[in-house]
């Protein structure tokens, strides 16, 4: 069943390490750093799980950058560039883009370009209209199948420069007397269900995403009758649904298939539910972009 797991973190400039190193991990190939140096990353021995790779670039750009080696390392020259105090004296290293890991439905209910619809679809639509380039890979690791993105924080120009980084581009910070904290942001987890659940519905497949539970680390009960019983649980074991805890990507495989049937149906009720109330917003996320490649 199609999950909505997706994690983010951003890509920064090291001694020894920056785009260049995560676009030839993703890539599953050997890409050589924008430094003399530091040496040549090779993946390339991973390559058996991956499945497709491309770089999703904005309109009318030039299309040499269609080679991710080139993209990352001018993403990464760019922020050698201004570099005025020594790596090694910093404490804070500088920003090159942001690197997202995003769930797909396994290969028994979508197919490999479906699946690459719904990760173009999730990983385009925070960039609203910045014309931002994107290198984008899906790895398919037995039934773990998965997106990585590496999303640059700056936009494209018309020349193929780079112009500066788009300031809230994934998240706002806001300032108060006890410092700085983020005031809102991407929320990648939403995301994925939305369009994963708008994507299912417009193509007309019986199929449903397992909603993002409201507490990581733990697994709701096994053998939940109805909707109600989780309710029911906190009022007898004493928890709030605060302290109650779910891990959505890891199962108990020795009672996955008892606990399968008697969670479908509660299951597809509350995706249901929630997708007459997302629909609208999932289908205008949908249409934000081209589905196809650059």
């Amino acid at each position: 069943m199609a999950i909505a797991f997706a994690r983010a973190r951003v890509i920064h400039l090291t001694e020894s390490s920056g785009a260049t190193r995560d676009f030839a991990y993703v890539g599953r190939t050997v890409m050589a750093d924008p430094r003399a140096y530091v040496g040549p990353f090779d993946y390339s021995h991973l390559r058996n799980d991956l499945a497709y790779v491309e770089v999703l670039l904005p309109p009318n750009v030039p299309q040499i950058f269609l080679d991710p080696a080139l993209l990352a390392n001018t993403l990464d020259a760019i922020e050698i560039q201004k570099i005025r105090t020594p790596l090694s004296e910093r404490t804070r290293m500088p920003q090159v883009a942001m690197a997202v890991i995003v769930a797909l439905p396994p290969q028994f209910e979508v197919s490999l370009h479906e699946a690459l619809t719904i990760a173009r679809r999730i990983v385009r639509y925070p960039c609203g209209p910045h014309p931002i380039p994107i290198h984008l890979a899906i790895h398919s690791a037995s039934i773990n199948r998965h997106a990585h993105a590496d999303i640059a924080l700056r936009p494209m120009n018309l020349d193929g420069s780079f112009g500066l980084k788009v300031p809230d581009l994934f998240v706002r910070f806001r300032s108060q007397a006890e410092g700085i904290r983020v005031a809102e942001g991407t929320g990648w987890a939403d995301l994925s269900w939305e369009i994963q659940q708008a994507f299912f519905t417009e193509r007309g497949m019986d199929l449903v995403v397992d909603p993002p539970a409201p507490a990581p680390d733990r697994h709701l009960p096994i053998g939940i009758p109805d909707e109600t019983y989780a309710v029911d649980q906190y009022s007898t074991s004493g928890e709030t649904p605060g302290q109650y805890q779910h891990d959505q990507g890891k199962s108990d495989e020795s009672n996955r298939d008892t606990a399968q049937r008697p969670l479908d149906a509660p299951r597809r009720r509350i995706a249901s539910a929630l997708c007459s109330v997302h629909r609208q917003r999932g289908r205008q996320a949908c249409a934000g972009g081209s589905d196809s490649g650059r």
